[in-house]
C-alpha cells in the first residue's frame, strides 16, 4: 500500500482562546482537483482502530513530519464527511505560526495523509474512495477544494490580549499591597 494525501478544505466552525478548533478534513462525494472523491464510510474502520488505540491520527503542518503543530482531540465521520476537533500547540513555532495564520484566514485547508485499503472506479473516471487508513492530518496552504473555507474564527486579538494582561497585572499589584481588596464579578 502506497501511503498518499488527500488535501480538502474544511471549516473551522470556531477556534477558541484555548487553541480549540473545529472543522471538517473531507468533505464526502465532492470530486478533488486530485479527481478522487471520498465516499461516506471510508474513515470508520481506520476511526475505529485510531479509537482502540486510545490516540488519534498526528496534526502535521504541511505534511512535514518534522512539523507537528497540534493534536487531534475528536474525529468522526457525520453525513457531511470527517469531522475533526484540534488543539493547536503554541509551545511549538509552527504550532505559533498556524495559529496566527489560521486566525486570519491566510491559511484555510486540511490535507489527509492516508493508506488505500479499497477503491473503485466511477463511470465519469475520478476514483472512489472507499475505504482509507488515517496517518495524518495536516493543515496546509492549498486546498483541493476551494470552495469549503474557513467560515467563522473566534479569538482575542493581540492589543486586547496584551489589555487584559495588564489589568490582571495591576490587580495582582493591588492585592499584594491592599490586604482588604475585594473583587466583585
Amino acid at each position: 500500500m502506497n501511503k498518499q494525501q488527500q488535501i480538502s478544505s474544511f471549516c473551522v466552525k470556531s477556534i477558541e482562546e484555548d487553541r480549540i478548533f473545529t472543522g471538517y478534513a473531507s468533505v464526502f462525494d465532492c470530486v478533488d482537483f486530485q479527481n478522487d472523491q471520498v465516499l461516506p464510510g471510508a474513515f470508520s474502520k481506520s476511526l475505529s482502530a485510531w479509537q482502540e488505540k486510545g490516540m488519534w491520527p498526528k496534526m502535521l503542518w504541511q505534511h512535514n513530519h518534522h512539523h507537528p503543530i497540534g493534536e487531534w482531540l475528536d474525529m468522526r465521520e457525520d453525513a457531511k464527511g470527517l469531522w475533526v476537533k484540534g488543539h493547536l500547540l503554541l509551545d511549538v513555532r509552527k504550532g505559533r505560526e498556524a495559529y496566527a495564520l489560521l486566525k486570519r484566514n491566510v491559511v484555510n485547508g486540511l490535507s489527509i495523509g492516508f493508506s488505500l485499503e479499497k477503491a473503485a472506479f466511477s463511470p465519469k473516471g475520478h476514483q472512489l474512495l472507499q475505504e482509507v487508513h488515517l496517518h495524518e492530518i495536516s493543515l496546509v496552504t492549498f486546498a483541493a477544494n476551494p470552495k469549503a473555507q474557513v467560515e467563522w474564527v473566534k479569538s482575542i486579538d493581540m492589543t486586547t490580549e496584551y489589555r487584559l494582561a495588564h489589568v490582571a497585572g495591576m490587580l495582582v499589584r493591588k492585592i499584594t499591597k491592599d490586604q482588604n481588596f475585594e473583587m466583585r464579578i
